[in-house]
């Protein structure tokens, strides 16, 4: 005779009252996935866990398809840089290029406003033909399933058995529950499988150096400043200072203006909106 499954047990053990709902979490959930592996990856900060008297930030990357986690590593800032170097940028190179990543607004480059404006974190993503999302503000259920990542690695390792004398040992802790969370535990999303059933690497390959942008030929370009804009027809026209000191594409169509960097169309404003007197 087989085992029970989790669900088996859970339901188990909430009749008799050893289990309860976490305070604030939904009785119902509206789930939706992307249909395959790396079509998206969803990523955020887990809050602070205090760690031999310093505050260390895990940073996650999970695949929405799979439930899969890609990355549950412990940064000392909330950097985007740190994000980039330390994580993402190696963590393409060994498994791929995602189709999109979904973050929340604190990707976005301090003072911009949507749609205006494209980051230093977005303009990244999109050289790599990468496209990026963001979540609508105040809104985490868009980005339901690394906040549910980080609920279980609260129960499940930080106040579990994570070691906090130290930051090699809360390290070693953090990939340690990684490979668990994706090889053995049973998610009910998946049938009571583990993730790794339903994950394989990206055919996607990352270069070995971030691309320059590309645009086709007879294109009308416009040079970002160091202030986030560019000049057409007397106007000065925001577009991001995640973008300085590289080039984005104009396309006039009758009453619109459209602008893109590389295949991410950032800008469209209309005739009445083209003003000289302001930034725009």
């Amino acid at each position: 005779m087989g085992l029970p499954s989790a669900r088996t047990v859970a339901n188990i053990l909430a009749r008799h009252g050893r289990v309860k709902r976490e305070a604030g979490e939904p009785a119902a959930v509206q789930r939706f996935e992307r249909p395959a592996p790396n079509d998206l990856w969803q990523v955020d900060h887990k809050g602070a866990v205090e760690v031999d008297r310093v505050d260390l930030l895990p940073f996650s990357v999970i695949d929405d398809h799979s439930r899969y986690c890609l990355a549950y590593e412990p940064l000392a800032d909330k950097t985007m840089l740190s994000c980039w170097e330390i994580v993402l940028w190696p963590l393409f190179g060994e498994v791929g290029l995602p189709g999109a990543i979904l973050s929340d607004n604190a990707f976005n480059t301090p003072g911009t406003p949507r749609p205006a404006g494209v980051s230093w974190f977005d303009a990244r993503l999109i050289l790599l033909g990468i496209d990026p999302l963001h979540g609508r503000p105040y809104h985490p259920q868009t980005q339901g399933k690394v906040e549910a990542l980080h609920k279980s690695s609260v129960r499940e390792l930080i106040r579990f058995n994570a070691r906090r004398d130290d930051a090699t040992h809360f390290i070693q802790d953090c990939h340690r529950w990684r490979h668990v969370y994706n090889t053995l535990r049973p998610h009910e999303a998946l049938g009571d499988q583990p993730p790794v059933t339903r994950w394989t690497p990206s055919v996607r390959k990352r270069p070995a150096t971030l691309p320059d942008p590309v645009y086709p030929a007879g294109a009308i370009l416009r040079v970002t400043c160091r202030e986030g804009l560019i000049r057409w027809r007397g106007c000065r026209i925001l577009v991001g200072r995640g973008i300085t000191g590289l080039p984005v594409m104009i396309e006039e169509t009758g009453q619109e203006l459209s602008i893109r960097f590389c295949h991410k169309l950032v800008r469209v404003l209309t005739n009445e909106q083209m003003t000289k007197d302001r930034v725009i």
